[in-house]
């Protein structure tokens, strides 16, 4: 199973790097890839994963001064193909994501 999750931080630097590290703790440990700036596809084995990841982005993100807004798909099982994603990435990053997408 997997999910993509993004976020968007109102912040300058220093404080929209230290959000995003917080944010990206939150998916420590999970086999992830980030194929664009803030856009995370992630693996997990249970829903109990997934909703303890949400937990904890949706603690970050309201316990920051500046606004943070996230947003996560509904968990996707692994039967997509790399055929289903559409765009433009660098080559290595399609392997990548076929790791974690099927």
């Amino acid at each position: 199973m997997y999910f993509i999750v993004s976020w968007d931080i109102s912040a300058v630097e220093p404080q929209w790097s230290r959000i995003d590290e917080q944010m990206r703790n939150c998916l420590r440990g999970f086999e992830s890839i980030r194929p664009v700036n803030t856009y995370y596809i992630v693996k997990v084995n249970s829903k109990q994963q997934y909703e303890d990841i949400n937990t904890c982005l949706l603690k970050v993100a309201q316990a920051q001064t500046a606004t943070v807004h996230y947003i996560s798909t509904p968990l996707q099982s692994l039967s997509h193909s790399i055929s289903d994603f559409k765009g433009w990435l660098p080559k290595d990053q399609f392997p990548k994501i076929t790791a974690i997408t099927s």
